[in-house]
């Protein structure tokens, strides 16, 4: 059986394979829960999905992304008890950019926690995590290729764990990974649509690029002839913000500060200042003097027989 996890906009999906493991047991006290030690290596693939925004500068000539390619990593994990664990890793892969091919290293950091659902030899599990990815080096000429970057992600996931003996083990497992899909949103659509209007338009219509998101009926539409049984649902996750325009405050650190730095510097400041404008009249605060600032994601499972 296959199965391919996808979550908008950007799909980071790992295959871990080949996972030997040095674990030490330990007890806490007498009676307490056995404390448990690995240090581990892995391998794998890490796919992006056409859209990503790791390393893509905000400039006409910036790349269309990353190029899937395989990974190496390391792990370590501390296990409490029979059922629990969690993880730190560290992740590394070599590629190139979409548009020019001009190589990049890309480098992942990551806190996860697993929960075991049986034991034994073989040990199915689910796992949990989250951290930052990195282009760490980058052969790009200004802004063409992949430009150093850092986004945050979350990911799930499921595996098998294989003790061959007590100091060695197989594992693989499969994640998905999603980031903000939000570019529907007042949050976005506001910017978008002032970044079309004169005087910035001549600026930054090259610049703006489509939502890299399409409509589940898309997606139903790409992978119903190649599986068998897809899944197809969205989540809204609500942010309670402080401030007194925290949404514009948020959007600077990402979109609206990439639109920013392709305005001439006389344009930036009236840019900024319309832009809060609306953004503030289309999230108002609440009674208590927050504002609500709503995230949405789309997650697909298909499984082929």
């Amino acid at each position: 059986m296959q199965r391919i996890f996808h979550s908008s906009p950007v799909v980071v999906a790992f295959a871990l394979f080949g996972f030997p493991a040095v674990a030490q047991e330990s007890s806490a006290k007498p009676g307490g829960p056995d404390v448990s030690f690995a240090l581990g290596i892995f391998g794998g693939g890490h796919i992006f999905a056409d859209g990503t925004n790791l390393g893509v500068a905000s400039a006409p000539e910036a790349s269309a992304g990353a190029r899937s390619n395989g990974a190496l990593g390391l792990r370590a994990s501390l296990g409490v008890g029979p059922w629990l664990a969690a993880e730190a890793e560290v992740l590394g892969m070599l590629t190139t950019d979409r548009t020019y091919g001009r190589g990049a290293g890309i480098l992942g950091y990551r806190l996860n926690a697993l929960a075991f659902l049986r034991q034994g030899d073989v040990r199915p599990f689910v796992l949990l995590g989250a951290g930052p990815m990195q282009v760490a080096t980058t052969k790009a000429e200004g802004k063409a290729g992949l430009v150093r970057d850092v986004e945050g992600e979350f990911h799930v996931g499921v595996g098998l764990c294989y003790q061959i003996v007590d100091i060695l083990a197989l594992r693989a497992d499969v994640r998905a990974v999603q980031m903000p899909s939000n570019f529907t949103a007042p949050s976005h659509s506001l910017m978008h649509a002032l970044a079309r209007e004169q005087p910035y338009r001549a600026h930054l219509e090259r610049v703006l690029r489509p939502a890299p998101v399409l409509d589940p009926d898309d997606y139903y539409a790409l992978l119903a002839p190649r599986f068998e049984s897809i899944d197809i649902w969205s989540t809204e996750y609500l942010q309670v913000l402080r401030g007194e325009n925290p949404v514009a405050d948020w959007t600077r650190a990402t979109w609206l500060g990439g639109l920013l730095e392709a305005l001439p510097q006389a344009l930036r400041a009236p840019f900024e200042a319309e832009y809060r404008r609306r953004v503030l009249d289309a999230y108002p605060k609440s009674a208590d003097g927050r504002t609500l600032f709503s995230f949405k994601r789309l997650f697909i499972v298909a499984t082929a027989a």
